[in-house]
């Protein structure tokens, strides 16, 4: 990698960190080169301008977070049904929770700023469909035990979604119990 990808990358990193701490609003540039160790004006040969850098953070952690989901995917082939799909649950929230790009994203994912909002929202489908892609996988190859693919994925979802709420306002061992006792009723949910 060149010197000037090595800085972007480094600015992208660093991006990441300071939009999921502080907040599209508040992250200033001048404060990102800081922590970059280059000076502000420099940051313009990278980015245009905040707007700029953050699609471009929102490209690569929407591209990693693909990438997350396609690899566990792989993973998790010859597992059983049950294992995969709490498998992917887990690994969703490990993700979410210790990972920059998952932090970046708990902190956008339900509000957006307001000019990024049909950027999100197509991220949303997009890792919607990755997801589908795995939950089919798991629950088609049984399909006299489980209700149907779409079925099942839009209750993952929805448990995905409702939990992402606890995992914003609870301790982590809190969110891990509630999941714990969720999953219990999801996994009796999606059988025949």
């Amino acid at each position: 990698m060149k010197k000037g990808e090595e800085t972007r990358q480094k600015i992208l990193d660093e991006a990441i960190v300071l939009f999921a701490e502080s907040g599209y609003e508040k992250a200033s540039m001048r404060e990102l080169a800081g922590r970059v160790h280059i000076k502000a004006p420099s940051m313009y040969a990278y980015f245009s301008g905040k707007e700029t850098l953050f699609i471009s953070v929102c490209d690569f952690v929407f591209g990693e977070y693909r990438r997350f989901i396609r690899r566990y995917a792989a993973e998790i082939r010859p597992m059983p049904a049950e294992e995969k799909l709490q498998g992917l649950m887990k690994m969703m929230n490990e993700y979410f929770y210790d990972t920059e790009e998952g932090r970046f994203l708990r902190r956008y994912f339900f509000a957006p700023p307001p000019q990024f909002e049909e950027l999100f929202t197509n991220f949303y489908r997009e890792g919607e469909d990755e997801m589908r892609k795995v939950i089919y996988e798991a629950v088609e190859r049984e399909p006299e035990i489980f209700l149907s693919g779409e079925t099942v994925t839009q209750a993952f979802i929805c448990i995905l979604d409702g939990m992402f709420f606890h995992m914003l306002n609870d301790s982590r061992q809190a969110y891990e119990e509630k999941f714990r006792e969720v999953w219990k009723v999801f996994w009796n949910g999606i059988k025949r």
